[in-house]
């Protein structure tokens, strides 16, 4: 038989089934022989010829098909079996393949079922020839082959990240290629919300172009020139910007649980949305209840705890990621006291002096304890809650500082008020008086006891005397007999002092005092200088102790040695004694025991009494020069003595002794001459008394000598009447004229000069109708006439009128109360009149 194929590209072996002659060896169509050797599927020539009894049938030719339809370089080529070739026999039966490319063998997937995508090129031809093979025969071959088609690109595009939000860029990634590596065209466009945007062909877009909600779509188009433009988008929708926590932190940096914590964070929201915090606090991780803000009260700290806050930031969208603080381990609360007292707020010397801590407080709650430490003046004094005299002495300050300590750490210290140590005042055991029955003129004495003082001070003693339980009457230490009478009940109050303070007072036993009788110490008589119209005084000096005695004196008056009045009486008048008599008193004093010693004073003699001084006098203070000057010498009264007295007198002129001759009026020598007068002298009559032993006491008076009396100043009652002398007013064309004036009615006469009772020279001051005016009567042939004033004076008060007289024939002004007024008119002959 012989077995024909088409032409192959691999080598074709052929397989006899049919039963050879014996002896026979098959050969192939080239002559070869035909043995196992030339078996393809035996190329060793090991396998053993069938039994020539039981022929080997072949199995049957694969039914071959060859993969995928259309295939591309993309592809895997498949050699796949419709059905499972059969073999008569029942072998079993193994397909054998040979794959050829473009008509080049592959050996290196014989007997594979499939060639790799990558193996390929776009326009080969792949076959592939398969054969059954049973063990012993092979089936006929079969072949399929395709011819590889041209693959269009790939293409995959996206977007990253998927869920973008505001904060995010972009990144388009597109994947394009080409099985065949033909050039690509690839295109970018981008959309926002369906609407086309610039930019295009970049694959990256800028957080800063997007916005919350938009929906971004990347459009990619790829061409190869051959097959139709490959599309793809991807597209992603912008989402809300997440807010965030910064920073976050806890204050104070080390809290105790006495603090309250406080949470300090900076959140921010990429968007701009308002962003509100919910909080939340652990300790030692478990959640706080209730503690929902941005503080931790210290009630919820322990010691030793590890507390953090937890804070999410939400921007009305979205909750941002939960940032959790630092742990903070909470330290050891020092303990504190409100405050340390001393518990005396005087302190001596044996004062024992306690340290008082007050208002212990542990937010730990651990145990009190408190370290004392006392200080003297500034400098430690030692340790311990107690501090004794031992450690300072008075004018010292004691203080006292505690410090709180919970066995961790010491509180803060806190300081006592500062205490002075007081002076101990010293003591005294006892006192008692020297002299119990004491006399007025003894002097009680003390004896003391033991003294003692605390601080060793010199003790030194205060005294207060008390006498008939009145007091105290002296402070010295001894009490004489002027503090103390016949019968006073007598005690001493002693008073230890150290010169800082005074000790507890000590009394002493009680004296009574016994009776001492009285005695004159002196007698003096005034006045000293005796004369016959005094009374003699006698001042006695008497002393007695017992001042409750009833005391009384017996006086002895003697004059020229002969007793002439005995009595109590101090006095002796002038009527017992006589000019050069030598008076004494004996003075005898007596208390309620007796009398005491007589005591006689001193003589004193009876002077002479100078006669008494005279009345001096001048007729009047101005003297007119035409009469003789008269010095008036009046006696007072009588000599005391009943002597006779004469006067003598002396004159002066000018203050300078006068020498020339006087004549006698009354007394010698007691009137001046008018021939030694002149105007404006001043005259000084001095007289002495004489009574024939002693000169009185001088007497003098002046008068001045006056030519005219025109500027005498003169008051009236309203009804008085002054003669002025025998001149009267002299200058008839200038001077002035004062007064003062109270009129009581707008009518009538002020004032009037006359030149002599009776006469019509006349010159009057009037109110007519309240004005003032001036009349002038004479008579002489001017007869009257009158000058009328426009000033008015007002009733029931003093005003004061001046009429000046500036020239001669008239000229008159007048002037109210310093106030020149006119003169309104004038009548008669008024210059004439004024002028004779």
């Amino acid at each position: 038989m012989h077995i024909s194929f088409p032409t192959p590209v691999l080598p074709i072996w052929v397989f006899l089934s049919a039963v050879t002659a014996a002896g026979c060896t098959p050969t192939d169509e080239k002559g070869g022989s035909s043995s196992d050797a030339d078996d393809p599927a035996d190329p060793e020539g090991t396998t053993e010829p069938p039994e020539p009894d039981q022929p080997n049938r072949p199995p049957d030719a694969p039914d071959l098909q060859l993969g995928p339809d259309g295939a591309t370089t993309a592809d895997t080529l498949v050699a796949s079996l419709r059905a499972d070739p059969r073999d008569p026999d029942g072998d079993a039966v193994t397909v054998l393949y040979v794959w050829s490319a473009d008509g080049v063998r592959q050996s290196e997937l014989d007997d594979a079922t499939e060639v790799p995508a990558e193996r390929t090129a776009k326009g080969q031809t792949w076959e592939v020839i398969a054969e059954s093979f049973d063990g012993t025969d092979y089936s006929e071959r079969v072949s399929a082959s395709l011819v590889v088609a041209d693959t269009p690109p790939t293409l995959a595009v996206s977007l990253a990240p998927e869920a973008p939000v505001t904060t995010d860029s972009l990144l388009l990634t597109v994947d394009a290629s080409d099985p065949d590596d033909d050039p690509l065209d690839v295109s970018i466009v981008w959309s926002v919300d369906d609407d086309t945007e610039a930019p295009v062909d970049v694959d990256t877009i800028s957080a800063t172009d997007t916005v919350r909600g938009q929906t971004w779509t990347a459009t990619v188009t790829v061409e190869d020139g051959t097959h139709d433009p490959l599309v793809e988008t991807a597209s992603v929708v912008i989402g809300n910007a997440l807010p965030t926590v910064d920073t976050l932190t806890l204050s104070p940096e080390a809290a105790t649980s006495s603090d309250t914590l406080q949470a300090e964070v900076e959140a921010f929201d990429p968007d701009g949305d308002p962003v509100t915090l919910t909080w939340m606090w652990t300790t030692d991780g478990v959640v706080i209840a209730d503690e929902t803000t941005d503080t931790l009260d210290a009630a919820q700290l322990v010691r030793g705890a590890e507390v953090v806050v937890h804070v999410t930031p939400f921007d009305g969208f979205e909750e941002g990621a939960t940032a959790s603080s630092d742990p903070m381990v909470i330290e050891n609360s020092p303990p504190s006291l409100t405050g340390v007292s001393l518990d005396a707020t005087e302190v001596y010397e044996a004062t024992t002096v306690t340290c008082r801590a007050e208002g212990w407080s542990d937010a730990d709650d651990d145990p009190e304890s408190v370290v004392f430490e006392w200080w003297v003046d500034g400098v430690s004094a030692g340790t311990g809650s107690t501090l004794d005299g031992s450690a300072f002495n008075k004018g010292q300050e004691i203080g006292c500082t505690a410090t709180p300590d919970d066995g961790t750490d010491a509180g803060e210290t806190v300081e006592s008020e500062l205490a002075t140590v007081f002076n101990t005042p010293p003591m005294l055991s006892d006192a008692s008086l020297d002299n119990l029955t004491p006399q007025e003129a003894d002097v009680v004495g003390v004896v003391l006891g033991t003294a003692s003082d605390d601080d060793g001070d010199t003790v030194s003693y205060s005294y207060a005397w008390y006498v008939d339980g009145d007091g105290p009457v002296h402070t010295g230490s001894t009490l004489d007999g002027d503090h103390f009478n016949q019968g006073s009940t007598i005690y001493v109050v002693v008073t230890p002092t150290d010169g800082s303070a005074s000790g507890d007072s000590v009394t002493s036993d009680v004296a009574t005092g016994a009776n001492t009788l009285p005695t004159v110490s002196a007698v003096s008589l005034t006045p000293t200088s005796l004369y016959t119209d005094d009374t003699l005084t006698a001042s006695v000096s008497v002393t007695d102790p017992d001042s409750e005695d009833e005391l009384s004196l017996e006086l002895e008056w003697s004059v020229e040695g002969l007793v002439v009045q005995t009595g109590e009486s101090d006095e002796l008048d002038g009527s017992f004694f006589e000019r050069d008599d030598a008076v004494t008193v004996t003075v005898t004093p007596t208390d309620s025991t007796g009398a005491g010693t007589a005591y006689t004073s001193s003589a004193v003699t009876v002077l002479n009494t100078p006669p008494p001084a005279p009345s001096v006098s001048f007729a009047s203070s101005l003297h007119l020069s035409d009469t003789e000057l008269v010095c008036l010498v009046t006696a007072v009264e009588d000599d005391a003595d009943g002597d006779s007295v004469d006067y003598t007198i002396a004159w002066e002129l000018g203050g300078t002794a006068w020498t020339g001759t006087a004549s006698t009026t009354t007394w010698t020598d007691d009137t001046i001459p008018v021939s030694a007068l002149v105007d404006d002298d001043v005259w000084k009559c001095t007289v002495t008394p004489d009574d024939g032993d002693d000169t009185g006491t001088a007497v003098a008076s002046s008068v001045t000598i006056t030519d005219c009396l025109s500027t005498d100043a003169l008051e009236f009652d309203g009804a008085s009447v002054a003669t002025l002398g025998s001149q009267g007013l002299t200058d008839r064309s200038q001077g002035t004229l004062e007064m003062w004036v109270y009129p009581m009615s707008d009518e009538g006469t002020l004032f009037a000069i006359t030149r002599s009772a009776g006469t019509s020279n006349r010159l009057e001051v009037r109110l007519d109708g309240g004005a003032v005016q001036f009349v002038m009567s004479t008579n002489n042939s001017c007869g009257s006439a009158n000058s009328s004033s426009t000033a008015t004076l007002a009733l029931d008060e003093w005003s004061h009128l001046a009429v000046v007289a500036n020239g001669t024939h008239g000229g008159w002004e007048v002037y109210i109360n310093g106030v020149g007024e006119t003169v309104a008119s004038s009548s008669g002959g008024w210059g004439s009149c004024m002028g004779s």
